[in-house]
This record gives structure tokens, C-alpha cells and sequence, in this order.
């Protein structure tokens, strides 16, 4: 059976740049056959409410619920 090797990673929209940039040098390795890198905007909706208190400290759980509806990425 061949095997697959897989990135799979997480940056805050802030490291928007150098998300970029890792990505950039993840793929010239040429050793991955998939690149996933993920943002809050790949969270869902559930996710983003559960760990609301652990993650938006500054912001009401109805602005984070507001913002997926509006295209925040429920």
C-alpha cells in the first residue's frame, strides 16, 4: 500500500501573510500530496459558539452567531 503524507495546520486570519508564505514553502518540499491549512473562518458554527468563551473573549456569543449568518464562515 503507498503511503500519502498530509500537512494539516491552523493560523489566526492575523497570520494571514505567513500562512501564505508556509504554504508557499510546504509546497516546494514536494513531499505532501495535500496541503490543509485552516482559519476561524473554516470553523463552524457550533465549534465557534462551544468555544466561544475560550476564544472571543472580547466579543458576545450573539456577535460571533451574527457574523457566521453575514458570511464570517458558518
Amino acid at each position: 500500500m503507498e503511503s500519502r503524507i498530509y500537512l494539516c495546520s491552523f493560523a489566526s486570519l492575523d497570520l494571514s501573510i505567513s500562512m501564505f508564505r508556509f504554504y508557499k514553502q510546504a509546497q516546494n518540499m514536494g513531499i505532501f500530496d495535500g496541503i490543509f491549512i485552516f482559519n476561524e473562518s473554516s470553523l463552524n458554527l457550533d465549534f465557534k459558539t462551544h468555544f466561544a468563551p475560550l476564544m472571543y473573549k472580547d466579543f458576545p456569543k450573539d456577535s460571533i452567531e451574527s457574523s457566521c449568518k453575514n458570511g464570517g464562515g458558518g
